[in-house]
């Protein structure tokens, strides 16, 4: 022990008289191993850790597909016929995402609810906290309002208590009893996850859209029986769609199922870039690692002289070369202190940012366990892999004056040797970084250079849902953003107010219709082309600055009882009627809400517009109604002002209370930080890996001067 502390000391020592080389390799070391730790905690949060379930490799997503769409939602009365037939299933249910307005005294609350089968908490496999789950006999059309809590809410909302069963809450106008607690279930990974469930059935009216066969709204999971493989289950499912094809070919045909481990359908396109970074920032760390290994190759040649006088007075070969590599483990730790307290910054940065960008279980991104062991781990192979050569170079020293080093001889020639082969290492490594980085980068600029097809600037958000049973009816829903409309646009400020059931970067449910112009032979739904259909005001496109390019806009003449009309967008018109004018043409959709059989004019044509992050799949096709003859309970407000929002958002938030004040009133934002906040990712991953070829620069400068 008394030795190891004297070549500590020592070390310290040696480190202590070349401050340079030291401050230069532990800001290398500790930006390095701040950057893996911080990237791993994300990557373990997000792929490696296991779903939180029950045998999580059994669970599976299943979806139904067309020949247009690879991955839309089931329908309830298929899944019934699913769940009836299948073979290879414990189980099988569906969930569907909703809002549920809380009545209380201190005003309305808006919560995030699942609308699920009963099969669910069986799919899952989680244990209750308190109480019960509702069972297949109350989840029925008809059946009894019955309203499961999660563990997060029923601790926030009601501290705890266990004698919540049984008590009765009003959600959205209509009064649910309380059953049980559990946690959220396979919506677990979602940063807006449910804070309730209410049984998907019982809450559906008689006329409620939801229960047609062609309403394909609801995601399905299924937990595979012990020994059934997904090949197995897909011939399963491959053979109801063909059975129901047979039974329903007006709705049924063209349709497909696609099947995927349940992680992978969370993850989904996130998991390819989490790699990329994943990658790059080891290449960074073992850039790091081979210019800290040459700068200390470079001191044991310098030493070498005193090396071989040690050897000659009788130090062991061992002795030498654990010096070389204690210098290197010294290093190692500072590098690893200020990696320490870099990575928790960066750990924070991390997870803000996949917030802001909705990567699945990003909040689980944590200084944990796994993090400290991989930190460790890391610290040690740094150490290990920087003190190789060194310590090698010590231990070969020889004993006699003739082992004393020459510069001019077989030392310079092999400093030389073994500078090139590191040398070669790290370019060859940043040769892969300057790829990846020239890729992003790339990728980056052409997305940033993406037309969106409207002007962003001065344009704010409000999401408002009305959830009230009251609201069914379709009369007072235009009456009340016919209200709200009228009072924001009277607000200082204020340009143009319209609204939107599917904003573009906000809302996400936008539907998926089937469509064909009239004239043209009925195709089947699963195989006809699809279009994404809007409800929008009058102003919408005034407000968006969207270009009006042919015909006219939506007036106060598209009433209810009116001509049912629809306004297109460049790409439908262009490609369905090229070389002819589009306005008076008629097109039939598959929609809800609305009688297929009744044909819908095109009165207007309008640019295209990007409704999502390039990033993620797109269709090309949008068509718009006039919410007054198509009016929707989820409705976006979007306002051209210059007002600032802090000034507006309490404004907005009085109108709608003033028109009815038991609507609460969602997220009010800017469309500049919806757009940045959906290019977040990709920037940091372009912004890391070219980062690191300016270090790699940097670390070359270092090792060109190294003493």
């Amino acid at each position: 022990m008394r030795g190891l502390l004297a070549s500590v000391r020592y070390t310290i020592r040696l480190l202590r008289k070349s401050p340079t080389f030291t401050i230069i390799a532990v800001l290398i070391l500790g930006v390095g191993i701040a950057a893996n730790t911080a990237i791993f905690s994300l990557i373990d949060a997000v792929l490696l850790n296991p779903l939180p379930f029950p045998q999580p490799d059994r669970l599976v997503a299943i979806a139904s597909t067309t020949k247009e769409i690879s991955d839309i939602g089931m329908d309830l009365p298929d899944y019934v016929d699913f769940r009836k037939t299948q073979e290879s299933f414990d189980e099988v249910a569906v969930s569907r995402g909703a809002l549920l307005d809380l009545s209380e005294a201190g005003g309305p609350q808006r919560l995030n609810s699942g609308f699920v089968s009963a099969s669910l908490f069986t799919v899952t496999g989680r244990s209750f906290i308190i109480g019960r789950p509702f069972t297949d006999e109350e989840d029925r059309f008809g059946g009894p309002l019955l309203v499961v809590l999660t563990e997060g809410f029923w601790r926030s909302h009601f501290q705890s208590d266990p004698k919540v069963l049984g008590k009765n809450i009003t959600l959205s106008g209509r009064s649910y009893e309380i059953v049980g607690v559990c946690p959220t279930q396979v919506d677990d990974w979602d940063v807006d996850s449910p804070q309730l469930y209410v049984p998907i059935q019982s809450v559906a009216g008689a006329d409620d859209p939801i229960r047609a066969r062609d309403a394909h709204w609801l995601g399905c999971y299924g937990r595979l029986k012990s020994g059934v493989t997904m090949e197995k289950a897909g011939i399963d499912l491959a053979r109801i769609i063909d059975t129901l094809a047979k039974q329903y070919p007006d709705i049924n045909q063209g349709y497909g199922v696609r099947m995927m481990p349940l992680l992978d359908d969370i993850v989904g396109d996130a998991a390819s870039n989490l790699w990329l970074l994943g990658g790059s920032v080891i290449c960074l760390l073992l850039i790091a690692v081979a210019n800290v290994a040459n700068l200390l190759f470079c001191r044991a040649v310098e030493r070498q002289k005193e090396t071989v006088i040690r050897r000659t007075l009788g130090a062991t070969r061992l002795a030498l070369a654990g010096d070389a590599w204690l210098e290197s483990l010294v290093l190692s730790l500072l590098g690893a202190a200020l990696g320490w307290l870099v990575a928790f910054g960066l750990i924070g940065l991390v997870k803000e940012v996949g917030l802001q960008q909705n990567i699945a279980r990003v909040d689980r991104v944590a200084f944990d366990g796994a993090t400290l062991t991989f930190f460790v781990g890391m610290t040690g192979l740094v150490s290990l892999l920087m003190g190789s050569l060194s310590a090698l170079k010590a231990a070969a020293a020889g004993t006699g004056l003739k082992d004393l080093p020459n510069r001019s001889g077989t030392a310079g020639r092999e400093r030389q040797r073994t500078q090139r082969i590191l040398v070669i290492g790290q370019v060859t490594l940043s040769c892969v970084l300057l790829t990846a980085a020239a890729l992003l980068v790339r990728s980056f600029s052409a997305a940033q250079s993406q037309p969106l097809g409207f002007n962003p600037e001065h344009l704010v958000a409000a999401e408002v849902s009305l959830n009230s049973r009251k609201y069914d009816d379709l009369a007072q829903i235009r009456n009340f953003f016919d209200t709200v409309l009228e009072q924001i646009r009277k607000l200082p400020g204020v340009t143009h107010a319209g609204m939107a059931d599917d904003l573009p970067f906000l809302l996400e449910w936008g539907n998926f219709d089937p469509f064909f112009p009239s004239g043209e032979s009925r195709a089947e739904p699963g195989r006809a082309p699809a279009v994404t259909t809007k409800s929008v005001s009058s102003d919408y496109f005034g407000a968006l600055q969207i270009p009006l390019l042919r015909g006219r806009g939506f007036g106060a003449e598209d009433t209810a009882t009116s001509q049912r009309v629809i306004i297109v967008n460049e790409a439908l018109a262009s490609h369905y009627f090229p070389n002819q004018d589009p306005i008076g043409k008629q097109i039939f959709i598959y929609a809800m809400h609305m009688d297929s059989n009744v044909p819908r004019t095109i009165v207007g044509v309008v640019g295209n517009v990007l409704y999502d992050s390039p990033d993620r799949r797109r269709i090309a096709f949008d068509a718009y109604f006039p919410y007054s003859q198509r009016p929707m309970n989820n409705e976006a407000l979007v306002l051209r002002t210059s007002t600032d929002l802090a000034t507006l958002a309490p404004v907005i938030r009085q109108i709608v209370a003033g028109v009815d004040p038991e609507v609460p009133i969602g997220k009010v934002t800017t469309f500049s930080r919806l757009i940045a906040a959906r290019f977040t990712t990709r920037q940091t991953g372009m912004l890391l890996v070219s980062d690191s070829q300016q270090r790699r620069f940097c670390y070359r400068r270092s090792a060109s001067t190294a003493p």
